[in-house]
């Protein structure tokens, strides 16, 4: 990000007399999130230094393409966590496809239903906290942000793109990818879940508190 941002800032100054007013809005554009993408990473940076001390659940997704390995973030998102500790407990998820991609954006999987329609049976309070969107981010799909429409899909943002930068502060992170980026990078719609597992878990029940299903 803050690579990009320099060549933006290089283009505004050495080569504006050649551009068009609406390229030159577009690079502005660019520079600007980029900017606050770079300041984003810096604060995240923190986080992940705190993490490194904490014992956080780690999620694996054992899937056609291969194993994606996912920290997940308890203490940000507590509640949120244990439903997808106790969903993947019950092997909620073993078998289930990812159902959506977008090129530099996202993968999407989760739904019982394989179209984006279905859930675990229940909503979660939404759990928005200081996590931010970057590439490698396990966040949670929902109909409503911040509705309180969180179920069990869940998607993984494959680019640092100003599309993901928008995400922060409206969709619940729950974690990030530790080991597998390149894995999630060559998912795509129909590719599955073989098999996900949970490791490394604190020493209390994983019970989610959960809203019934809007009719």
């Amino acid at each position: 990000m803050k690579a990009a941002a320099e060549i933006y800032r290089k283009l505004l100054e050495t080569e504006q007399a050649r551009l068009t007013a609406q390229q030159i809005a577009g690079i502005r554009q660019l520079l600007e999130f980029q900017t606050k993408g770079q300041s984003q990473w810096e604060e995240e940076l923190k986080f992940i230094a705190e993490d490194a001390k904490k014992q956080n659940p780690r999620l694996t997704l054992e899937t056609t393409k291969g194993s994606i390995v996912v920290e997940l973030f308890e203490d940000d998102a507590p509640n949120t966590v244990a439903s997808l500790v106790s969903l993947t407990q019950k092997g909620f998820y073993n078998s289930l496809s990812f159902h959506r991609y977008e090129p530099n954006f996202v993968i999407q999987g989760g739904c019982p239903q394989g179209n984006g329609s279905g859930s675990g049976g229940y909503r979660l309070k939404s759990e928005v906290s200081r996590r931010n969107h970057f590439m490698g981010t396990f966040a949670m799909a929902c109909s409503q942000p911040k509705g309180n429409t969180e179920g069990s899909q869940f998607y993984i943002c494959t680019s640092n793109g100003p599309n993901v930068l928008n995400l922060s502060g409206s969709y619940v992170v729950a974690g990030r990818v530790i080991e597998g980026m390149d894995v999630a990078r060559r998912l795509r719609a129909g590719d599955r879940m073989v098999k996900v597992t949970v490791s490394n878990l604190r020493s209390r029940e994983y019970k989610p508190e959960t809203l019934p299903e809007r009719r």
